[in-house]
């Protein structure tokens, strides 16, 4: 008899169980409306859960508007659901590397580059990390630490759409600018709609008095982004300097109208 009735609580509580559990599953099917309930709900029952507040950063970081003033009202809230995540867990990778990414975009560059140096410990072979430090170090002026990095991307296949230009304009800052122009003509074998590259590799051309190919760079960043003001100036100037004063007329008239 004993035994009976402790099989017959054991089902009993067994059967509490289940039913606890399909009334928690009947509410969070109610959270799955949407993405934001699902999350809100989230970070309301689990708090103190790193990845909670990771997805939740994460999330809205993702959703972030392309109008960059909006975007600057936006991320200091995600990023203090970062640091919360960071709290938590201190040596998680992937919450280094978004709040650095965050911290960039609001262009704290000192707190960009602490956040991607502490990613890079954890992983010193992520070539995208490599990237963002790069980035980091281009925006800091640094430009012989940006080479290095834009290097580094590259080796690993980690760049991206401004790699090329920026390792380019990091090498024409340091007045390399046969290297310059090198890195702008791969860059433009890869993305040969990059206006502003077009724009760079003219430049680049320019201060080393290659006139007729800077020419045509400016002429195709023009044709491009035809609200490219910078490249009616450079036309100006260049025709102005191998002595076509008509062109030079025309593109600055061009210029003064934009």
């Amino acid at each position: 008899m004993q035994k009976d009735s402790n099989n017959s609580r054991i089902i009993f509580a067994f059967g509490l169980l289940f039913l606890a559990f399909f009334i928690n599953s009947f509410q969070r099917n109610k959270d799955w409306k949407s993405n934001f309930t699902l999350l809100t709900s989230d970070i309301n029952h689990a708090p103190n859960s790193a990845r909670v507040n990771f997805n939740y950063a994460t999330t809205f970081f993702s959703q972030l508007p392309e109008d960059i003033s909006e975007q600057q009202s936006q991320l200091p809230s995600i990023i203090e659901y970062y640091k919360r995540a960071l709290r938590i867990d201190p040596n998680d990778k992937g919450t280094l590397t978004n709040l650095g990414v965050c911290y960039y975009r609001l262009k704290d560059y000192d707190n960009a580059y602490s956040c991607t140096s502490k990613a890079m410990e954890i992983d010193p072979n992520d070539g995208t990390l490599f990237r963002n430090m790069a980035d980091i170090y281009f925006m800091k002026g640094e430009f012989e630490k940006a080479v290095t990095y834009y290097k580094k991307s590259i080796l690993s296949k980690s760049d991206d759409s401004n790699t090329y230009n920026f390792y380019g304009s990091a090498l024409f800052n340091l007045k390399r600018y046969n290297e310059a122009m090198t890195v702008f003509e791969e860059g433009l074998k890869k993305q040969p709609n990059h206006a502003q590259m077009w724009l760079n590799y003219g430049n680049a051309l320019a201060i080393s008095i290659h006139f007729k190919e800077a020419i045509k760079a400016f002429e195709k960043a023009y044709a491009l982004n035809p609200d490219q003001k910078q490249a009616l100036n450079c036309l100006f100037m260049v025709y102005r300097d191998t002595g076509d004063y008509v062109k030079a007329n025309y593109y600055y008239e061009l210029y003064i109208k934009k």
